[in-house]
């Protein structure tokens, strides 16, 4: 019970976390994009408390009465204001900075005198279509400075670049936010895959928040009962394997003394093809753990399969290999030569009757030497692929009545692992199996 709320707790606070981290960047754009509905307002009413008594009054007084338009183009110029000069013969004079691109709309008195909400220092203040303003008497001159309008499309520009930067931003967060909480689900789905590909040993990483620890644990608890099985297995059979050379060493000196020389050749072949059996399982084991010393030479690879190829030509068979360019590899000659051999006898028994055609073809990758041998067979369905290198597994009724034991393709990619290299297999059911042998270059 108390682990369930630690987990709860633990949860919860991730959340909480996100949600004032998603609040916070709201808050601070909508400080930025967002300066409040009174923005003007407050901006006007903080430079009329500062100035109202004092830089205004001397700058009335410097335009004077009547007033100096050249005295008060230089003061609404310094200051930012628009003033609006009200005189007795109900004339108006504007002056406004020289930035603004067009005339701002006069204020009458009328309005003035409806649109006033307050009365500051004997002036008169308020808004006229969201536009704040401050009106002083001076004997007959009535003297109203204005704040400049904003340009609307300047605003709705500012406003959408302002959404685009937040929007951005909590993308941003949230995608962080994210990929933190999966990460571990991310581990677990690139573990679960390098297991798939036989990779018996990767485990998670056990760190960060509980919910997930639990999972790693349990996944690695799972992961070692499997590698465990695996290698319980794999030693039985090598110990069975160890165990029947004695056997089949008496069974072979014993099937001399068979007077039937028919009945003697049946034993003797059984006990040929047991012992080939034998040493593949074994040979694979020991390339695999890395105990099998590997006795590579330089070779250069389209003369050395030439030579492999010859030894597998037959009536009714034809191998097509046409010449490449020369590259060289490293190889144990002996044992590619089993593994070359393998895919070549695999090709040639699921061949379609009543013709054989194999094709065998080598590419350069970069660093590597790919070597492609392709049969039009009788293919293999395509989610039996996976499985085709596991030991003793068969594809199906018709491969399993081909005879052997499912050893041959464990063997190979046993093999070309062991020289740093890879295989892959592609297959259509019906039209042929195609195998892919990567290799580093010499």
């Amino acid at each position: 019970m108390n682990t369930s709320n630690n987990h709860a707790k633990s949860l919860g606070r991730t959340i909480w976390i996100a949600f004032i981290s998603v609040l916070a960047v709201i808050l601070i754009g909508a400080f930025f994009i967002f300066p409040g509905v009174k923005h003007e307002e407050g901006r006007f009413f903080h430079i009329l408390a500062k100035n109202l008594e004092s830089h205004l009054g001397r700058q009335m007084e410097l335009i004077g009465v009547p007033p100096n338009p050249e005295i008060a183009k230089q003061v609404v110029n310094d200051l930012g204001f628009v003033l609006q000069i009200h005189g007795p013969d109900q004339d108006t004079q504007l002056f406004m900075p020289h930035y603004l691109p067009e005339q701002p709309e006069l204020l009458t008195l009328e309005i003035i005198n409806q649109e006033t909400d307050k009365i500051v220092a004997g002036a008169k203040v308020g808004r006229f279509r969201g536009q704040p303003f401050v009106a002083f008497q001076k004997q007959d001159y009535i003297f109203v400075f204005t704040l400049p309008a904003r340009d609307p499309i300047h605003s709705m520009f500012r406003l959408l670049i302002g959404l685009f930067f937040v929007s951005l931003i909590l993308m941003a967060v949230f995608h962080f936010l994210v990929r933190r909480a999966l990460r571990p689900l991310n581990s677990l789905v690139e573990v679960s895959q390098e297991l798939s590909a036989g990779n018996l040993s990767a485990r998670m990483m056990v760190r960060g928040q509980r919910e997930f620890n639990r999972i790693a644990v349990a996944f690695n608890q799972m992961a070692d009962s499997l590698q465990n099985q695996m290698k319980a297995k794999e030693i039985l059979l090598l110990n069975v394997s160890h165990e029947l050379r004695s056997p089949l060493g008496r069974l072979k000196m014993a099937s001399e003394f068979v007077t039937q020389e028919s009945t003697r050749k049946s034993i003797q072949e059984d006990i040929v093809e047991m012992e080939v059996m034998i040493d593949e399982l074994l040979e694979s084991y020991r390339l695999r753990d890395g105990n099998g010393s590997l006795l590579r030479q330089r070779v250069e690879l389209n003369s050395w399969l030439e030579q492999v190829v010859h030894k597998y030509q037959q009536p009714g068979v034809e191998i097509h290999f046409p010449s490449a360019a020369t590259v060289y590899v490293e190889i144990d000659e002996a044992r590619m030569l089993k593994a070359i051999g393998n895919l070549l006898q695999n090709a040639i028994k699921y061949s379609k009757p009543p013709k054989t055609e194999i094709e065998i073809g080598i590419s350069e990758l970069g660093n590597e030497i790919e070597i492609q041998i392709k049969d039009h067979g009788i293919g293999i369905e395509s989610d039996k692929l996976v499985k085709i290198f596991e030991p003793f597994y068969r594809a199906d009724v018709v491969r399993s009545a081909g005879g052997g034991y499912g050893l041959g393709l464990s063997l190979v990619k046993s093999i070309v692992e062991a020289h740093s290299g890879s295989v892959t297999v592609e297959s259509v059911l019906g039209l042929g199996t195609s195998f892919r042998l990567r290799l580093p270059r010499a």
